[in-house]
């Protein structure tokens, strides 16, 4: 809600700066999920709804893009279908490539230790 303090478009990319953290993430997808369709009429399914939409874009699972895309499939929002689809597209992006760079980063990781402990 605008009040004379907080603009809406404030209020907005405030929420989203939030969700690029790994905890303010799973706090704004939780809040979001109840809120989507109030925030939808406050900004009046203007820009600002795309911009919603792309809040949960930093997460990197299958199982949280299966999440995102069940519940973008129950909202009606044309001005945001496009930012919503690409939201799923991403995080499954995201997921595959974690998926298939994990074993690198480890070993990678597991070399960086060894590399300490024989040198300490």
């Amino acid at each position: 809600k605008e009040s004379d303090d907080v603009r809406i478009q404030d209020n907005v990319f405030t929420f989203r700066v939030v969700a690029y953290s790994q905890i303010g993430r799973e706090i704004s997808w939780n809040y979001l999920q109840k809120t989507f369709e109030q925030w939808y009429k406050i900004v009046e399914g203007g820009f600002l709804v795309q911009h919603l939409a792309k809040i949960p874009s930093e997460f990197v699972s299958f199982q949280k893009a299966v999440e995102v895309e069940t519940l973008y499939s129950t909202l009606d929002f044309p001005a945001c279908k496009r930012s919503m689809d690409k939201c799923v597209e991403n995080i499954r992006k995201s997921a595959k490539w974690r998926e298939q760079e994990i074993k690198t980063i480890e070993k990678w990781v597991n070399a960086q230790i060894n590399l300490w402990h024989r040198d300490h």
